[in-house]
């Protein structure tokens, strides 16, 4: 191992600034992966921990039979369009014991207690008039960290008697928004992991988002661990050929690959904890994050780290067969490469099993996600099978020496070609995927923007009336209240009403609607929660505001990912288009010897590039429209149809694919220049 060790250490030091150069670039290659897959895991466990943390403010009924400590009751208010979670929670009657504490509270809230979370406090302070009297009681206490899905959430939790309007009010199940009420329900406890009550669809993106990019990711670590190929397997096979066993080559390909990548790794974790705090202030999913959020924990940090360095490790062994079986190949440059039709019958496989899932009854959204993973992870498969038949085609089609040398290049490695725009490819695929998402932040479905309703049960519809008018005469406010069962709503939002906890049976729900101004919309809206205690009282412009912000995080996901995978892509075309130049430094040294002129060896380059990516881009858009159809049908998105917005992106893709494939192939051109007119030193 020792001796392995030093000859390994040798041979990268007189490989001279060229090896050197290769490895700073695989090494920059691999802290990029691993900074943006701990960034990747990072959210994907944040937003499981917020859902934790938000599985107590809904109230799971007790068991039948059981002894119910808690009388819960969450309803959703809103002020400036921002909601607010207002948890009202009380003893029953005759409870004995301890009462179970609330997260983030340091007690159990007794009747006339209040407890704010820090932004709400901040938020009464800075308009008292509207918001100090919408909650009855004293205010007691800040809620912690461990109550609150994010710092800026506002909650309010309100203790109350179990004679208290608040828990005594009939259970609105809303039959457009069914979270806009949970409650009042006897409660065993609170609970500390999200249920299935849990709106999972943030977690269900992020695992979406996750795989869009860490595939590219794949890609750009697997052009990494392959930089300075063949130099290093021509070097390889004369040691091979001179007595060096199988043992020695792959142990020094390991040592140098574990280094690279560990190395890499390392800076990329370095990355990830200096970019935390900056992540932290980005809101998503209605607020920004706790710094623990993000951080995915040691065991996935070492995960990580273990992970990519074997991948690196995987990825340089896998290239050393021909070394260790025919070395004397290697020495003579041939490279014959298979066609690999399997590739071909696992990717439309993968494709038609995802299909026909998507088709069944009822199919589990969790195994969509996967299944559409499979696609997109059997679509890199399919790549260098595409390229060797783009490859043919050139060949046999050229009418120019440009034409024919990029048939041949990619005929000759056609996974090298693949390495190139293969990042691109996968971009398209993620572009096309995301087309069907369209956003529809801005419009109101429910209500009306300047009209507050208010849902009642349509037995006590009169005495409801009567007492919403006589508590905005006592505000100083003279709006008529009007009655009706819609709610404003052009489309007749329905609502239904059900009292007690059992599977009582549904009747249809009054509705009382306020107009409002700017000025006095807060102030009505904190004179009717004082009249009518624990029901749902908001505008249109509240409810559909949900909506919208849920579109808007659909926008700005979709554009990080693009970005992100719009980065990796160039990166890795850039990487891979320098290493394929120091990689064939003697085939342009010969060429060029031969009278080939360097614009002819770039023209060919950039044919090696163009067309396919053309090609590729386009069939991997296509499908990506095929495999986000049938998620996009399951509810994660507006979906069905591309927007104006949408063919926007799939527009912007293709042209932001060319422009940076040409860019990378021109931040390599001053190094082709500098190897194919190298005469100093006789080529590899």
């Amino acid at each position: 191992m020792r001796a392995s060790i030093s000859l390994a250490w040798l041979l990268l030091r007189g490989g001279g600034r060229r090896d050197l150069g290769s490895q700073l670039l695989a090494g920059a290659a691999f802290a990029v992966s691993t900074g943006l897959l701990l960034i990747t895991f990072g959210f994907n466990l944040g937003f499981a921990h917020r859902a934790d943390r938000a599985a107590w403010t809904i109230p799971a009924a007790a068991h039948p039979g059981a002894r119910p400590d808690v009388i819960q009751s969450t309803v959703r208010d809103y002020y400036d369009g921002r909601p607010i979670t207002v948890v009202t929670i009380g003893r029953p009657a005759g409870a004995s014991g301890p009462a179970p504490v609330p997260p983030g509270l340091t007690r159990f809230p007794g009747p006339g207690q209040t407890w704010f979370s820090p932004a709400l406090a901040g938020l009464v302070r800075s308009d008292p008039g509207a918001l100090k009297d919408r909650w009855p009681g004293t205010f007691t206490g800040t809620i912690g960290a461990r109550g609150l899905q994010s710092p800026d959430q506002l909650v309010v939790v309100v203790g109350a008697g179990p004679d208290s309007p608040r828990l005594r009010a009939p259970v609105i199940l809303d039959q457009v928004h069914p979270d806009s009420a949970l409650g009042p329900i006897a409660v065993t406890g609170f609970a500390d992991r999200a249920g299935p009550g849990t709106d999972r669809t943030y977690q269900q993106l992020s695992r979406i988002a996750s795989i869009l990019l860490i595939v590219p990711l794949l890609v750009l670590a697997g052009a990494a661990a392959r930089l300075g190929l063949a130099r290093r397997d021509h070097r390889l096979a004369t040691l091979r050929l001179v007595g060096g066993s199988s043992a020695q080559i792959l142990t020094m390909v390991a040592i140098e690959a574990a280094a690279t990548a560990g190395l890499g790794a390392l800076a990329g974790t370095a990355l990830y904890t200096a970019l935390i705090p900056v992540l932290t202030r980005v809101a998503f999913g209605g607020g920004t994050w706790f710094a623990a959020d993000l951080w995915v924990g040691p065991v996935t940090l070492l995960a990580v780290l273990l992970g990519v360095v074997l991948g690196g490790v995987g990825s340089a062994i896998s290239t050393l067969r021909r070394v260790v079986v025919s070395p004397l190949g290697i020495t003579q440059r041939h490279a014959p490469t298979g066609r690999h039709r399997w590739r071909v019958l696992v990717f439309f496989a993968a494709l038609g099993a995802y299909l026909r899932l998507s088709h069944g009854r009822n199919p589990s959204l969790t195994a969509m996600v996967i299944g559409f993973g499979i696609v997109f992870l059997t679509l890199n498969l399919l790549g260098p099978w595409v390229m060797a038949m783009l490859g043919r085609i050139m060949v046999a089609g050229a009418r120019g020496p440009a034409r024919l040398l990029a048939g041949r290049r990619i005929l000759d490695d056609p996974k090298a070609a693949w390495r190139v725009v293969g990042g691109m490819a996968l971009t398209g695929f993620i572009a096309g995927f995301l087309a069907l998402f369209p956003t529809s932040a801005g419009q109101i479905v429910w209500g009306s923007a300047d009209v507050i309703n208010v849902a009642v049960p349509a037995g006590h519809l009169t005495q409801d009336r009567s007492r919403a008018e006589r508590s905005l005469r006592a505000a100083g406010l003279g709006q008529p209240v009007h009655a009706g069962s819609d709610g404003g709503s052009d489309g007749g939002a329905l609502m239904a009403t059900r009292l007690g906890t059992g599977p009582a049976g549904s009747r249809s729900t009054a509705y009382l609607s306020v107009p409002v101004t700017a000025q006095n919309r807060e102030l009505t809206r904190t004179a009717l929660h004082r009249a009518l205690p624990g029901l749902p009282v908001a505008t249109g412009a509240d409810v559909d505001g949900q909506d919208a912000q849920v579109d808007a995080d659909l926008h700005r996901a979709s554009t990080a990912v693009l970005i992100a995978s719009f980065l990796v892509a160039i990166a890795s075309a850039g990487i891979t288009a320098c290493a394929g130049v120091l990689d064939r430094r003697r085939t342009f040294q010969l060429l060029h010897l031969a009278g080939l002129p360097l614009r002819l060896l770039d023209e060919a380059r950039d044919r090696e590039t163009t067309a396919p990516l053309l090609i590729l881009v386009g069939g991997s858009l296509i499908t990506g429209l095929v495999c986000a159809a049938p998620i996009t049908r399951l509810g994660l998105g507006a979906g069905g149809g591309i927007d104006l917005g949408g063919l926007s992106l799939l527009a912007l893709t293709v042209i932001t694919g060319l422009a940076g494939v040409r860019l990378a192939s021109a931040a390599s051109r001053p190094l082709l220049r500098a190897v194919a007119t190298d005469t100093t030193s006789r080529p590899d």
